[in-house]
């Protein structure tokens, strides 16, 4: 599993590229959505089902709290209590 902090263009782009190359994104954003600054509701709910079904994880309004990034024992806790270790 590789955390992506910020669901935005470049954040999309980069767990996109991650997927494809056999990775397990999960990409961390802090707003309702990925881009719903920028496209709006309707467009950035669309592009999040997309996502959800074809390429990465996406943890909505969340934030960490505590980050672990030692080799062989990664792991992080969002604000909201949600807890991720890599798949393996």
């Amino acid at each position: 599993m590789i955390v992506v902090i910020g669901g935005g263009f470049i954040g999309a782009e980069v767990a996109t590229q991650l997927k494809s190359r056999g990775f397990v994104p999960i990409v961390l954003e802090a707003l309702q959505r990925p881009l719903i600054g920028v496209l709006g509701p309707d467009v950035s709910s669309w592009l999040e089902r997309l996502a959800r079904t074809r390429m990465s994880n996406c943890a909505a309004t969340s934030t960490f709290a505590t980050l672990n990034t030692a080799p062989r024992d990664s792991w992080f806790v969002s604000r909201s209590g949600n807890h991720y270790t890599p798949t393996r």
